[in-house]
């Protein structure tokens, strides 16, 4: 019986040594370990249903993550009132890193209209430190109900644009509120609950002179606020070559209740737009 030296067996060893580190692995167990989506940030009401004016979350869990996770969200019309089937919306994709194992939550905030009625479908990927797909999540939603009717138009008002005579309120268009955490700061949706001072900033044509435009804020579904409550109105009469206002809210002194608010804006007591904001933590 031959036999092989030893000097030779460990040759080989040496070798395969050497090839295994000439050689790249990339090994990952990390993926999904929850996707919840809900009614509230934490995901303590898990729901598939909605009305319109809901704000929607979805959370998810990611384990055994040696690394930076990137989370790209979206959602889809998969069967909706006034869009065609299947259409991506992408102006609500938003992509979200972890540097490890950790939680993610995704949060939308209805239009100023309200979500139109039908089915959605809810997804999220998992991307490692290459940008290789790992993991992927989807879930349907259905929206019920009847959503508020769009302003005749959404689109900004242009700089030259001169007040309208005194006259019918329906004849004033304007560009859907902003809202931010500073006068003339980056649009948001989502406030924390020690924000001092939240600004609303929209631009308008149509709106005759002389005539009041009133903002009033709402707290439409607020922790240990009734349904539908007026935070806030405040008034500003449009004088000549205005085509935009401002508005603002101050901070209750006990912060503001998590939920969400809505802005009635009204010309002379028409409720000519809407926007929506929501409180988290």
């Amino acid at each position: 019986m031959s036999t092989v030296p030893r000097f030779a067996l460990a040759s080989l060893a040496v070798a395969a040594l050497v090839l295994l580190a000439g050689c790249s692995f990339s090994f990952t167990t990390a993926h999904i370990t929850t996707f919840v989506i809900s009614s509230d940030k934490e995901g303590a009401h898990a729901t598939s249903s909605f009305a319109p004016s809901d704000p929607i979350f979805a959370k998810v869990a990611i384990g055994n993550a040696p690394g930076k996770i990137t989370l790209k969200w979206g959602l889809t019309a998969e069967k909706v009132v006034g869009l065609a089937e299947h259409s991506p919306l992408p102006q609500l994709d938003k992509t979200y890193e972890l540097p490890g194992e950790g939680t993610s939550t995704y949060s939308l905030t209805p239009p100023h209209t309200g979500w139109p009625a039908g089915t959605y479908s809810l997804h999220v990927s998992m991307l490692d430190d290459s940008g290789a797909e790992k993991d992927k999540r989807s879930e349907t939603i259905t929206v019920t109900g009847t959503a508020t009717n769009a302003p005749a138009s959404a689109a900004p008002a242009s700089n030259n644009a001169q007040p309208a005579e005194r006259g019918n309120a329906s004849n004033a268009e304007f560009s859907e509120p902003e809202f931010s955490d500073s006068k003339g700061g980056d649009a948001a949706d989502s406030f924390a609950p020690d924000t001092a001072v939240i600004y609303l900033h929209t631009e308008f044509k149509g709106v005759a002179r002389g005539s009041t435009i009133t903002a009033t804020w709402i707290a439409e579904k607020a922790d240990g606020v009734a349904p539908e409550t007026k935070v806030v109105s405040s008034d500003v009469t449009i004088g000549t070559q205005e085509n935009q206002v401002d508005f603002s809210v101050t901070k209750p002194d006990k912060g503001w209740p998590t939920g969400s608010y809505r802005v009635d804006i009204s010309v002379d007591g028409k409720v000519v737009t809407v926007g929506r904001f929501i409180i988290e933590e």
